[in-house]
C-alpha cells in the first residue's frame, strides 16, 4: 500500500497522514508542540542538506512524514558517519 505524498514544491513533500496528525493536535491544543518539533527536524534535514550540497549531491526530495522528516540524494556513493569510525556505501 502506498501513502499519498501532496507535493508542496519541486523537492518538498507532505505525506497525507502528516496532516492528519497535524489536524488531530491542533483539535486537542497540541498544534505547538508539532510545530516545534518538525521544526526541528526540519532544521536537522536542513544541515544534512546543506552538507550534502557544499560536496557536490544533489536533493531528490524532503518528505515530511508523521515519524519525521527525510532526505534523499539522487547519489548513493555517499560516505557515512557511524560514530566513531567511518564507512563508505
Amino acid at each position: 500500500m502506498r501513502i499519498y505524498m501532496i507535493r508542496i514544491c519541486k523537492y518538498l513533500y507532505i505525506n497525507i497522514l502528516t496532516v492528519i496528525f497535524f489536524c488531530t493536535c491542533y483539535a486537542f491544543g497540541k498544534e505547538s508542540f508539532f510545530l516545534v518539533s518538525y521544526f526541528s527536524m526540519f532544521l536537522h534535514e536542513l544541515g544534512h542538506l546543506t552538507a550534502a550540497l557544499l560536496i557536490g549531491l544533489k536533493p531528490s526530495r524532503i518528505s515530511l512524514h508523521p515519524f519525521g522528516v527525510n532526505l534523499r540524494l539522487k547519489r548513493k556513493d555517499i560516505v557515512l558517519n557511524n560514530g566513531d569510525g567511518f564507512s563508505f556505501v
